[in-house]
């Protein structure tokens, strides 16, 4: 249930003027009207309110954890103290606890013969194919029927005829492909109807007919590509309603119509990606809407307008919730990269993002420094050093770079999230082709230095200088390696989680930019003893510039 104090801001909110005090749209009260919050920081795991209120009420309530609690009391009492049995008839290998009768995986291929005053069957994980016509019309009384986790393909269209007093209905993990028009019209008292897991295909006008007290239906994990515009007309009572997980593309813009009473909906995880701007203004009672794994590219604020008591949102991109910022708790507040506050959204991430960019970029600017003040005899050699350094700096120059936007974005957040993150992929794009171009630029110069060389032996060497850089780049390349498979797997709609992708870019693609200048350079024999010779020489050079200002002040 929802504090007074957020329904009177999300109502202002929405309704500017009913009272002169309120948070602006986007932001909610903690716990009283005198300091607000913006959205992204509700309900967010991290409390902001003095008195803690940004992190109260968060649990969505609506939906599954009532059928989960239902069904851990149904488990509860059957394995509790066992009641004296009151029916006369069932199989032996059943168990009877009062008015219940428990025929669980009990390896029937049929439905068997039990007391007509059962008021609750348990079926599931039988090996039940088919339910024929009036498969359970002497049951008069039962109110609870459960068939799930059965082979069921085929389901005749009066097999649930007389069942005028069940109220729950478990059709769950079967192969159902079919609900023949019909097939529920003497189900008047029905209140549960549980068919996931299945591979029904569509829904048409007749096929919810005579639930009229219908309130909790899930169709999850079907195959359901199509849905008639007034399939769910009869059933006015409906409050939580779950279509995730199949193949639905597009759904009427008035399918939704007559669900006045209703509080959940869960489209998640469909091929939808258009949503029509008026799909919910009938849902004026929608407490939660989950809209996870729908890429929703006609997104505005229009299509969630009329959603005045919604609490709960889920999307599937943490930046879809600026629009709607009238509701309160909203999901993702990242993507495992970014949240609205951070560019970064892991402290480590902010902190090591500038580590590893000046590791980076101090290492390679002391090798170039190094490789100017001492000379050498292979000036081609100093030069493709310089060159590498030069392109290792690049990696720490992009660091650098997300260091300062992460900053940068920290302020803005809430006016230019998104400018940013596109701005972000086209400098990681950038920095790339750079880099691309600076190795391609030394192979050339290698490749034709030696094609052009008279000596073989000097020639010799500069087949080995290349296949040093070969081995070089060929490092590099591995930490682009898993930048380019989740790239390919990103084009093939393959779910990444995003804080994979955050710890490859910081950790994993920048090892190579920081230890080259270490393995190649200041790690060298070579490089060790003419850096020890030109200290060596400096030394030397200072008594002898005294010696000769003595001699100078001498003669004078």
């Amino acid at each position: 249930m929802l504090s007074f104090h957020f329904l009177v801001a999300a109502s202002n909110a929405i309704h500017p003027g009913l009272q002169t005090i309120s948070c602006p749209l986007g932001y909610f009260p903690c716990g009283n009207l005198s300091v607000c919050l913006p959205q992204p920081l509700h309900c967010n795991g991290i409390i902001e309110c003095e008195n803690g209120a940004d992190e109260d009420e968060c649990a969505d309530l609506h939906g599954w954890p009532n059928l989960v609690d239902w069904y851990f009391d149904q488990v509860k009492r059957t394995d509790g103290e066992p009641e004296e049995c009151s029916l006369d008839m069932y199989p032996e290998q059943c168990m009877c606890n009062g008015m219940t009768i428990i025929c669980e995986d009990s390896g029937f291929l049929t439905v068997p013969v039990v007391s007509s005053k059962v008021i609750k069957l348990w079926l599931m994980g039988n090996d039940i194919t088919t339910l024929v016509d009036d498969q359970f019309i002497g049951y008069k009384q039962m109110e609870t029927l459960v068939l799930q986790n059965n082979s069921i393909h085929s389901i005749s269209s009066k097999a649930f005829s007389g069942l005028f007093q069940l109220k729950k209905l478990f059709l769950s993990n079967n192969q159902i492909s079919v609900l023949k028009p019909g097939l529920f019209r003497d189900l008047h008292q029905l209140e549960w109807l549980i068919i996931d897991n299945n591979l029904i295909g569509s829904i048409t006008q007749k096929t919810f007919v005579g639930l009229k007290s219908l309130f909790f239906l899930v169709l999850r994990n079907n195959k359901i590509r199509y849905i008639k515009e007034d399939a769910f007309s009869t059933m006015p009572l409906m409050v939580e309603l779950d279509l995730s997980s199949n193949q639905i593309q597009e759904l009427s813009p008035s399918i939704f119509r007559d669900f006045e009473h209703l509080q959940q909906l869960n489209l998640s995880h469909n091929p939808m990606n258009y949503i029509h701007k008026d799909q919910f203004d009938h849902l004026v009672t929608l407490k939660s809407l989950d809209l996870d794994g729908i890429n929703i590219f006609n997104m505005q604020n229009r299509i969630f307008k009329n959603l005045g008591n919604l609490s709960h949102i889920y999307f599937k991109k943490f930046e879809y919730c600026r629009y709607s910022p009238h509701v309160r708790s909203c999901k993702p507040n990242t993507d495992g990269i970014s949240s609205f506050e951070n560019l970064l959204a892991n402290i480590i991430l902010r902190v090591f993002v500038w580590v590893v960019a000046f590791i980076i970029c101090f290492g390679n600017l002391f090798v170039i420094c190094m490789r100017s003040c001492i000379t050498t005899e292979n000036r081609l050699h100093t030069l493709s050093i310089k060159s590498l350094c030069c392109a290792d700096c690049l990696m720490g120059v992009y660091l650098f770079f997300i260091g300062a936007f992460d900053m940068k974005y920290l302020g803005e957040y809430n006016k230019n999230a998104q400018q940013w993150m596109e701005s972000m992929k086209c400098l990681n794009l950038l920095a790339f082709i750079i880099i691309v171009f600076s190795y391609t630029s030394m192979f050339y110069s290698i490749h034709k230095t030696g094609a052009q060389s008279a000596e073989r032996s000097l020639f010799s060497r500069e087949v080995a200088i290349a296949k040093r850089f070969f081995f070089i780049v060929f490092t590099d390349a591995l930490c682009w390696i898993p930048i380019f498979l989740m790239k390919l797997l990103s084009l093939l709609e393959v779910e990444i989680p995003g804080s994979v992708t955050s710890w490859v870019v910081i950790f994993i693609l920048p090892i190579n930019s920081a230890l080259n200048p270490i393995l190649y350079t200041i790690t060298t024999a070579s490089f060790q003893e003419k850096l020890k010779q030109c200290l060596q020489n400096q030394e030397l050079l200072g008594p002898k510039k005294s010696l000769t200002s003595t001699t100078q002040m001498s003669s004078v």
